[in-house]
């Protein structure tokens, strides 16, 4: 791999990608000393579909915030105001989106901006992390003006770029005076070439210790092989991961967690002391056995959990058939940023037994339990999202998630269960009532020990999808209320407030049931409400 190869390989992503062409082209203009670093560049070479851009260039937060602006549908999110180091997100130039499975290439399209104000490029490499994140091409060289730049005739140009995009361009037809401009002063393409993670320099992890996450992402993304050297780096340095901004560590988290297969790296992050410095407590589930119900202790659960749920897409497709579709749609919503409910869902499956190791007992038969864990686990929870800085949506998401992740196990272990508590599961689920089951799902088949009954599974399958059916039930309700609250008031010489509505949610919510279908049937039901109630102000 050469510095050909690599010119040649950024040239044709971009220019075959109008959302990139336009993009970088325009960076480009309003920065002309800037330049396309690390990411873009090293996931290029590597043959990996990127769609994010890392740029260092000179400039304010006002030029910035200006230059998104001028972006149709860009947005700008702040990741380190101090460091000035900036997102941009833009939606790209794509076809209709394939809802039909979770893992759908991204319709969007990131930026982020570092800045530099120093005058070599060559000095601001060496401040980089990797050897193979400290290459450099001038963006520039990505310009639609090819005429000025390598000072080619037009045709030859013209020429040159028809080509690219119809891939039909091979190395030896380059023009002789075409320059390759990149910088690479710590010969990353050959680590790059070797998968090989080195740092540029001894303080590397030191200067920014979030750089210790990144190692662990660049090994999901191509099985870069992390050295002893570079694992006694990161065990020593990983308490200096306090030091570092919430918003940075989420970012690197939720792409961690963006990728598959990730119970192993999990696992290494804690034998290095990574995972305590950002996730309170989550080791102390080390060896905390569970008496029968799950082979693993809690944290080998934990993983086990995160492993099949990166593989729930075929228990979908084969249990869940009739709801797949809006399974996966729903799946697909962002969150936070660029990043999918998906990831989100795993984050939580990860969480969601974190309090288990300070909430076992053991009873007088010699059973474990963990009496109310998931709401201890809540409350660690939202002290977890308020460290890392996460947006009150993904916390109310994952707090929610551990909170009720036992609502339903809880139902399956009842000798029957009711409609009215199904209903009351829906209605307490709400938007993540599709998440719960597929946690549920994960935390009953990942691990499962000896006492789990044989059948459990077939039963289980059989709950979601009536579940399943009775939301869609719900939801197609469009009907008129079959009695109004006023008249509710009349009838029964009843005082206006909030039990009132709660009367009017018991109507609909046995009209969804199909217990009752008419107003007469409606006043008779809230007689006996009213009766129970005997006759208080209402």
């Amino acid at each position: 791999m050469d510095r050909k190869d690599i010119i040649l390989k950024l040239k044709k992503k971009i220019l075959k990608d109008s959302t990139l062409k336009k993009v970088v082209n325009e960076i480009g203009s309003s920065f002309p000393d800037s330049y396309l670093v690390g990411g873009f560049i090293r996931d290029v070479a590597l043959g990996v579909d990127s769609r994010n851009l890392d740029i260092v260039a000179q400039f304010s937060p006002e030029k910035i915030a200006k230059f998104v602006s001028s972006i149709k549908g860009a947005k700008l999110f702040p990741l380190d105001i101090k460091r000035k180091i900036f997102r941009m997100i833009i939606k790209n130039d794509s076809e209709k989106k394939d809802n039909s499975k979770i893992k759908n290439d991204s319709d969007i399209t990131t930026v982020d901006f570092s800045f530099y104000d120093i005058i070599k490029i060559k000095d601001e490499l060496t401040g980089r992390d990797f050897t193979i994140n400290a290459i450099a091409v001038p963006t520039i060289i990505f310009s639609e003006d090819y005429e000025s730049l390598f000072k080619l005739p037009l045709d030859v140009i013209k020429d040159y770029e028809l080509k690219m995009k119809n891939e039909l361009f091979e190395k030896n037809e380059l023009p002789d005076n075409l320059t390759f401009e990149l910088i690479d002063p710590f010969n990353g393409l050959k680590d790059l070439t070797e998968g090989r993670l080195r740092l540029v320099s001894e303080k590397a992890l030191q200067d920014d210790p979030v750089r210790i996450l990144r190692a662990f992402r660049f090994k999901l993304s191509q099985n870069f092989s992390i050295s002893e050297e570079l694992e006694r780096k990161i065990k020593s340095d990983s308490n200096m991961l306090r030091f570092v901004s919430g918003e940075r560590i989420a970012d690197e988290v939720l792409k961690i967690f963006s990728y598959d297969n990730i119970s192993s790296t999990l696992r290494e992050m804690q034998k290095l002391n990574v995972l305590k410095h950002i996730f309170l407590s989550i080791e102390d589930n080390v060896g905390i056995s569970q008496f029968g119900y799950h082979s693993e202790d809690v944290f080998g659960h934990l993983l086990k959990c995160v492993d099949k749920m990166d593989n729930i897409e075929e228990f979908i497709k084969l249990y869940l058939t009739d709801y797949s579709k809006q399974i996966f749609s729903h799946l697909n919503k962002l969150i936070q940023g660029d990043y999918k409910k998906f990831t989100f869902l795993k984050l939580a499956t990860f969480f969601h037994d974190i309090s288990k190791s300070e909430t076992k007992v053991v009873d007088n038969n010699g059973r474990i339990k963990f009496y109310n864990h998931q709401n201890v686990g809540a409350e660690k929870i939202e002290n977890i999202c308020k460290n890392l800085r996460l947006s009150n949506k993904a916390t109310n998401y994952l707090v929610k998630m551990v909170e009720k992740h036992m609502k339903i196990p809880n139902l399956l272990g009842l000798e029957k269960i009711t409609d009215r508590a199904t209903y009351r599961l829906i209605r307490e689920a709400g938007d993540e009532l599709i998440d719960l089951i597929l946690l549920c799902y994960v935390d009953r088949v990942a691990d499962p020990g000896p006492l789990v009954e044989v059948d459990f599974k077939k039963k289980m399958i059989k709950y979601f999808n009536k579940i399943l059916y009775l939301r869609e039930k719900i939801k197609k309700q469009t009907k008129k209320p079959l009695i109004r609250g006023d008249e509710i008031i009349e009838k029964f010489e009843l005082t206006p407030g909030p039990k009132i509505g709660e009367i009017l949610k018991l109507v609909e919510k046995e009209r969804a049931l199909g217990n009752i279908s008419n107003k007469r049937q409606a006043l008779s039901i809230i007689k006996e409400e009213v009766k129970l109630n005997g006759k208080k102000k209402i």
